[in-house]
């Protein structure tokens, strides 16, 4: 999902409270697990452009599962969404209800 991260595939127009917008995504770096990105906002009225620097970590449905147990947690079910729909590869989303023991 991260690799169209892109100006030309997440630019958009809207309007706010503060006029109107134009938002893009910037992929910055790649490195293992971690995908580095900025989200740039631009006030067409003022043409001040915020940007919001993020980084997140794609960990792996068994990588999530150790870390949950190792906190003392046990896993009751995985999903794909929020909808509980089934977790398969494809899933953009995995949700998981734990209990602690």
């Amino acid at each position: 999902a991260w690799q169209d991260w892109v100006p030309a595939k997440t630019h958009q127009h809207y309007r706010s409270s503060q006029g109107d917008i134009e938002s893009w995504l910037q992929l910055n770096e790649v490195i293992g697990d971690r995908v580095r990105f900025s989200l740039h906002c631009r006030i067409e009225a003022s043409g001040n452009t915020h940007v919001v620097e993020s980084e997140l970590r794609f960990r792996t449905q068994a990588q999530i599962v150790t870390s949950l147990r190792h906190c003392g947690f046990v896993v009751d079910h995985s999903y794909g969404n929020w909808q509980s729909r089934a977790l398969t590869d494809q899933s953009r989303t995995m949700v998981f209800v734990a209990h602690c023991t």
